[in-house]
């Protein structure tokens, strides 16, 4: 009967999205490249708890050196323009441009 649970968690977690693929080594970059050009926004997905966008984030920052990486969680915003105002906060508060119509 506890298996039947763990593949019903299981399958849970995949249909929330806390499953992460790893990219081959080739592919990936690493700190001796020097810094990305642009900072990195990692979006969390709907029914993301803040699990898998903050792993994909730490993730980032240990293959390529790369300290300006943020990990945002809408979490359960139902609306589109009210994720993408969570989303556009949270990028100006952690990496503010002094245009106020452009985000870095």
């Amino acid at each position: 009967m506890r298996s039947e649970y763990a593949w019903l968690l299981a399958l849970c977690l995949l249909a929330g999205g806390c499953t992460t693929v790893k990219p081959p080594p080739e592919a990936a970059a690493n700190a001796e490249d020097g810094p990305l050009p642009r900072p990195v926004l990692v979006i969390g997905g709907i029914f993301d708890p803040g699990l898998t966008a903050t792993h994909v984030a730490r993730y980032i920052q240990r293959e390529t050196g790369e300290q300006r990486v943020l990990a945002v969680h809408p979490g359960w915003l139902w609306s589109f323009d009210d994720t993408a105002d969570h989303v556009v906060t949270e990028l100006e508060r952690h990496f503010p441009s002094d245009d106020r119509e452009e985000t870095i």
